[in-house]
């Protein structure tokens, strides 16, 4: 059974992700949520979110190769990145992910990859299926007030399974990309850009603690895109030392990293 009540109320999906942390089960999860009279609608029934949560209450599986893993990333991009080309969002024509360009950072060393995997479908979708994926490169500059701080990392595409979507899958790549960067990478600072007409992002990233500081033109010539309306690229910056790009403190996190995972080379 699907259920939309994550994505009406995110609130709910947190408070089950903090549930999973504290070694909840599925069953477990729904009883408490009927208790806690979060569904007043369906108060009886323990299988109000069975699909869901037999999906976000395990750990994910990240892999950092993409060899082999090519033609899924890329229907996966395809699916998450559709509304680029289609619905109120929209501002440029098909393909959705170019072939030539697709080849080029898979195969240069400028970016890495992180993939999310669910490593037990429990029935729900494939054991092992990609749910998430995110490319992102640290060879920038990172740079306060015009002067240098120290290393940026980017973001270049985040994706999640469309029929996921709502549930913190999304969050949860995100945190682990950030951690990547910070750590393995030491950089100071991470950049996301997202085009002007997509406002659900930019409400999305806005949360997560990061500010729009610039807006440049949309660089569709070198993406090899053709654009059905105007559209610019909003420029977004998160401190890793708790400074924004402008230097004012920035909020603290919306909810802890997920710690729980499994790291397969």
């Amino acid at each position: 059974m699907q259920c939309n009540t994550f994505k009406k109320d995110p609130e709910i999906a947190n408070k089950v992700l903090n549930l999973v942390e504290s070694g909840y089960n599925p069953e477990e999860i729904c009883k408490q949520l009927i208790n806690e009279k979060e569904i007043e609608n369906n108060k009886n029934s323990v299988d109000l979110f069975s699909d869901e949560i037999l999906i976000i209450s395990q750990a994910m599986a990240f892999r950092y190769d993409i060899r082999g893993y090519e033609s899924q990333i890329k229907d996966l991009l395809n699916k998450s990145y559709k509304e680029e080309v289609n619905g109120n969002e929209s501002f440029r024509l098909e393909p959705i992910i170019d072939n030539e360009y697709f080849d080029y950072i898979v195969e240069s060393n400028q970016y890495e990859w992180c993939i999310a995997e669910c490593p037990n479908g429990r029935d729900v979708i494939d054991d092992g299926s990609i749910i998430g994926v995110c490319c992102y490169s640290t060879d920038g500059t990172a740079k306060r007030n015009g002067e240098v701080i120290g290393k940026l990392g980017s973001v270049r595409y985040l994706s999640v399974l469309p029929q996921l979507r709502g549930y913190c899958i999304g969050q949860r790549i995100l945190d682990k990309v950030e951690h990547l960067i910070r750590t393995k990478h030491s950089c100071s600072q991470i950049m996301t850009c997202l085009p002007s007409t997509r406002a659900s992002l930019h409400n999305w990233i806005e949360r997560r603690d990061y500010k729009k500081v610039k807006e440049i033109e949309y660089p569709y010539v070198a993406l090899n895109q053709i654009l059905t309306k105007p559209v610019n690229l909003f420029v977004y910056i998160k401190s890793f030392d708790g400074q924004s790009a402008s230097g004012n403190k920035s909020l603290p996190p919306l909810w802890r990293q997920i710690k729980n995972h499994i790291d397969i080379p």
